[in-house]
């Protein structure tokens, strides 16, 4: 994650009193990760809390053949996250719940094989339909909505002097039982 951002704004007062000067954190930065490329927005609720959003995109299409037999297929990431930042000593170190709310990734095949075409599998050979072609297709999805927790150094709304961040997080979230869908 890169680039922070602070900001301030003036709150006006009644009459006979003193204005106020409240500063607001928040951050806007990008991340490199396992699912992929995304940005994330951060906003500080208190002095040792975040709340902080963002999304996550890859995608990787890959042309092959495997036992004689064309595949076409692709991987695509695409998902969004809610985290809760939490401070325990008010430093750098952040642990706190995340949220996936948006889990749309998938991973997808599809081959045809065409008609009259003998193919082998496993040293076996298939003869094709002389007139049908045979058509498959896979899916691997996963459930949109994901819990899990991160644990990290940084933090992308601080109010220090200083617009460049570098925050290093780990973490996880359960997906639960993967759905595969097979179609011929």
């Amino acid at each position: 994650r890169i680039l922070a951002q602070e900001s301030t704004f003036v709150s006006r007062a009644p009459i006979g009193t003193s204005d106020r000067v409240h500063s607001v954190a928040y951050g806007i930065g990008w991340h490199v990760g396992l699912n992929g490329a995304g940005f994330d927005f951060a906003s500080g609720l208190s002095s040792r809390l975040d709340l902080r959003t963002g999304l996550d995109f890859f995608a990787y299409s890959r042309q092959f053949s495997t036992s004689g037999v064309p595949v076409d297929a692709n991987a695509h990431l695409q998902s969004a996250h809610v985290d809760l930042d939490w401070y325990p000593r008010g430093g750098r170190f952040h642990l706190g719940p995340r949220m996936i709310f948006l889990n749309n990734n998938r991973f997808a095949a599809q081959s045809t094989v065409p008609a009259g075409t003998t193919l082998t599998l496993d040293g076996q050979d298939f003869m094709g339909s002389q007139t049908n072609p045979l058509v498959g297709s896979g899916k691997v999805s996963f459930a949109p909505i994901s819990p899990g927790m991160t644990i990290g150094f940084g933090n992308l709304a601080s109010k220090r002097k200083g617009n460049w961040k570098v925050p290093v997080e780990a973490g996880f979230y359960y997906v639960r039982q993967p759905r595969l869908q097979v179609n011929f």
